[in-house]
Formats: structure tokens, C-alpha cells, sequence
């Protein structure tokens, strides 16, 4: 059987996984989406999007998300204030008129970005 490189990083991804939701997390997740609020995932995977987008619809949280982004994808990490831009500048393609400060980052500090 022949795999491609997707495939194979696809299942090390699945193999190395040691991440676990909070209890909440779906809950949190149903409850901004009912409430019309985008959220948007920005993580600092060492994996690009092709394989992480795969890993997370096995989990059915792609439903929850407008858009994903990976650190591995820019060959930047958080909290290194260019990742945090490119996907503000995501943001702004679904909503011309969101300003910063009206943006809530969930698992960071922003002290350490500006």
C-alpha cells in the first residue's frame, strides 16, 4: 500500500496526539455559533492546514470555525505579531468594518504581541 506525504503526516499527527478538549469546549463552541459570533483557530502546529484540517474534521469541530490557520503554514509562531496579522487580514475579507479592539484571543496574552 502506497501512501503520500499528506496521508503519512496525517496519521503521525493522529499517532503523537495528546490533546484533549475541556469538558466545555463543544458546548462554548455551540453557543458562539448560535449567537452568530465567528471564531476563527490559530494554531501553533507543527503540521500545515492540509493535515490539520483533516485531524480536525474527524473530530467534527470544522462546523465551528470559519476559517483555520496553522503556524507551520507561515513559518512564524505565536506570539509573533505577523501570524496574528495575517489572520486579522482574514477577519477583514468576512468583515470590513472589524476594528481590533473588537477581537476577543481566547489562550494568549496580548502583552505579548503588541
Amino acid at each position: 500500500m502506497r501512501y503520500n506525504l499528506e496521508e503519512i503526516l496525517f496519521n503521525y499527527a493522529l499517532e503523537i496526539n495528546t490533546v484533549e478538549l475541556f469538558n466545555d469546549t463543544i458546548s462554548i463552541l455551540e453557543q458562539l455559533k448560535l449567537l452568530g459570533i465567528p471564531v476563527y483557530l490559530l494554531s501553533n502546529s507543527i503540521f500545515k492546514k492540509n493535515v490539520m484540517k483533516k485531524f480536525i474534521n474527524q473530530y467534527d469541530l470544522d462546523k465551528y470555525f470559519v476559517n483555520i490557520h496553522f503556524s507551520a503554514d507561515y513559518g512564524i509562531r505565536k506570539p509573533h505579531r505577523d501570524l496574528f496579522e495575517i489572520v486579522f487580514d482574514d477577519i477583514k475579507k468576512h468583515d470590513t468594518t472589524i476594528k481590533w479592539n473588537k477581537l476577543t484571543l481566547l489562550g494568549i496574552t496580548l502583552k505579548l504581541i503588541f
